[in-house]
């Protein structure tokens, strides 16, 4: 059962938030007092940018004050902050029918846990800053103005960036198909296609009105469910959440990332990687594109870019040591692999790091 004894936040300076407990019949509301309009430049920029000092500020600075509102709206979370927490946390949300919408944001660099006790769709999207999230295994590296769609079996681990503020979307199973796991899939918030969907989440975010009139009205938060349930049916997210899941991979492809993930950070050779699954070179490759759409050394470098960029995340070793140490000996090389999959250089992420901690 959710937490209902949650403390109420501080009215902020530009608005104020509120809580209110899930009673029979209302909706369980962390009110957020404004959104910003979606900024328009010369650049694309994602569809909303908020203004941090209009989020309502929780009362404590403590990370664990923050754990019973993502168990309220997302699921069971431990928060660790990297480094020194300078708080506050600033999160609301709302939760209309199925759907949970919860907007958060630390000014801290955070690392997460959750566990996942309900098989939820969940949709998150950075607004503002990056994040690189580790779903069930899967790592996936999101963007500012980026977004993924999955439905989490076990367990769901992040790092975000200081800047970041992300809208995190909770989907419960009974308004999909209950029996339906996608792959996860990424998108662009700004697309034109998902641009009605996420307007009505602004709104539903910015009007605190529309929420306590729904208190007042269960119809109407029925037909404000209904509302969100038909644009993300017309939106390319619902295609993906009704696809099963790609097929199981084969023994082989199996064994070769169970070995590519013990021994990344050592100088194997895709003939150690075959050896290792117990088939030749060629049957490897054919069955990682088939399964992976890559081939077994593409997986390789990647596991051993993901566990670099955890290093760098740490704030504890130079950008030399983290390479090597994650099995690349060209420091080079490194930097331009590293800058194609994550949009920076990993200087760029170590500074970011070292200046939030100090």
């Amino acid at each position: 059962m959710p937490n209902t004894n949650l403390p109420t936040p501080t009215v902020s300076s530009l608005g104020e938030s509120t809580y209110h407990g899930k009673l029979k019949g209302r909706p369980d509301t962390l009110q957020i007092a404004v959104l910003a309009d979606m900024l328009k430049g010369e650049t694309s920029r994602a569809m909303a940018v908020l203004d941090p000092k209009v989020l309502g500020s929780l009362r404590s600075c403590r990370p664990q004050e923050t754990e019973p509102y993502f168990a309220q709206f997302l699921t069971d979370t431990k928060i660790m902050p990297i480094g020194r927490w300078r708080g506050p946390a600033r999160l609301g949300g709302v939760r209309i029918g199925g759907f949970s919408l919860v907007l958060l944001e630390f000014g801290t660099p955070m690392q997460i846990e959750a566990a996942v006790h309900a098989e939820h769709f969940l949709i998150m999207c950075c607004l503002q800053g990056s994040a690189d999230v580790d779903l069930d295994g899967q790592c996936i590296s999101v963007p500012t103005g980026k977004g993924l769609l999955a439905r989490p079996l076990r367990y769901i681990k992040g790092h975000f960036s200081t800047d970041c503020i992300r809208l995190a979307v909770r989907i419960d199973p009974h308004l999909l198909s209950p029996s339906v796991y996608p792959d996860c899939e990424t998108f662009s918030v700004d697309s034109e296609q998902m641009k009605p969907w996420f307007e009505t989440v602004r709104f539903l975010l910015s009007t605190p009105s529309v929420i306590a009139a729904g208190a007042r009205d269960p119809a109407l938060l029925e037909c404000v469910e209904g509302a969100l349930f038909r644009l993300l049916h017309g939106s390319p997210l619902y295609q993906a959440m009704t696809q099963a899941r790609s097929p199981a991979v084969s023994r082989d492809v199996r064994r070769a990332e169970i070995f590519i993930r013990a021994y990344a950070s050592r100088n194997i050779s895709l003939a150690d990687i075959a050896s290792a699954a117990n088939v030749n070179v060629r049957t490897l490759q054919t069955n990682f594109m088939r399964y992976r759409n890559m081939t077994p050394m593409e997986y390789l470098r990647n596991v051993r870019l993901e566990h670099a960029r955890h290093l760098l995340m740490t704030g504890n070793v130079q950008v030399a040591d983290a390479a090597f140490e994650s099995g690349f000996l060209h420091q080079g090389r490194f930097a331009s692999r590293y800058r194609a999959r994550f949009g920076e250089a990993p200087s760029v992420t170590l500074k970011r790091v070292v200046h939030a901690i100090s």
